[in-house]
C-alpha cells in the first residue's frame, strides 16, 4: 500500500528558497513552476520523485522572477 502525506506546500520565490531546500524537504513533489510574469511561461508536474524533481529544478534558482507553487509529500509518514 503506498501512503502518501502532505508535509508543506510551498509558495514562493526563488530568491527565497534554494533547490536543495526544495527536495530535502520530501519525497514526492506535485505543483507549478513559473519562470516569468508571463503567463506562458510555466511547468506543471505531478507527484513526482527527487530524481525528476531534481531535473525540473535545473538551475532555474538562478533566474530571478521565479515562483514556486509546490506541495511536498513523503511516502513514508514517520519519517516527518
Amino acid at each position: 500500500m503506498d501512503i502518501r502525506e502532505l508535509v508543506c506546500e510551498i509558495k514562493c520565490d526563488s530568491k527565497d528558497i534554494t533547490r536543495n531546500q526544495i527536495l530535502e524537504m520530501g519525497d514526492i513533489f506535485s505543483g507549478s513552476i513559473y519562470y516569468s510574469d508571463n503567463a506562458l511561461s510555466w511547468i506543471q508536474f505531478n507527484l513526482v520523485n527527487k530524481e525528476k524533481m531534481s531535473y525540473i529544478l535545473g538551475d532555474i534558482n538562478d533566474n530571478p522572477g521565479v515562483r514556486f507553487e509546490i506541495q511536498v509529500y513523503v511516502s513514508n509518514p514517520k519519517k516527518v
